[in-house]
């Protein structure tokens, strides 16, 4: 993640207009788990949202996702906490009931379209629920697998060749 030592942080002489994100590839934790991390490293005073990001991928588990061709969907999942998902909902106060048993998103655009998908899911509980189960990086981070399933910003992976 971000250094809190910035030493060790790249130097940026430019103007960030778009957002600038970081990879590498890094020992995590072994096979299986943990694929990857992310998060912002620096974000815009006056929105909150993401300038600088930095985006973590375990070398144990990087030739079998190339292999199974599950590479960009792993990429574009930790892209998405760079840009603020599930990273800076507490910031922004988007998030409800985080650490307890049904942890909510609460923001506006969000809530406004939800009615059709909760039918689509068949889910009838709290909208929008998010992951009640995992550890620190997966709970109150990510939709709720149990009810989004195969949705990219689920907490878990699908198995190879599921979309």
């Amino acid at each position: 993640m971000c250094s809190s030592d910035l030493s060790l942080e790249p130097a940026l002489n430019q103007t960030i207009t778009d957002v600038v994100i970081f990879a590498e590839v890094i020992p995590i934790d072994g096979v299986g788990d943990i694929l990857g991390s992310a998060s912002p490293c620096a974000t815009r005073s006056e929105s909150e949202l993401t300038a600088v990001g930095n985006m973590e991928f375990d070398s144990a588990d990087l030739q079998a996702l190339v292999a199974s061709g599950q590479i960009t969907a792993v990429i574009t999942h930790e892209m998405a906490h760079v840009l603020g998902f599930g990273t800076i909902w507490q910031t922004l106060g988007l998030a409800s009931g985080l650490g307890g048993s049904d942890p909510i998103f609460i923001g506006a655009n969000t809530l406004a379209i939800w009615p059709p998908f909760a039918t689509a899911l068949g889910y009838t509980g709290r909208p929008v629920p998010l992951e009640n189960q995992g550890g620190a990086g997966t709970r109150d981070s990510h939709w709720r697998e149990s009810v989004f399933h195969t949705e990219l910003m689920t907490g878990y992976i699908e198995a190879p060749g599921v979309p």
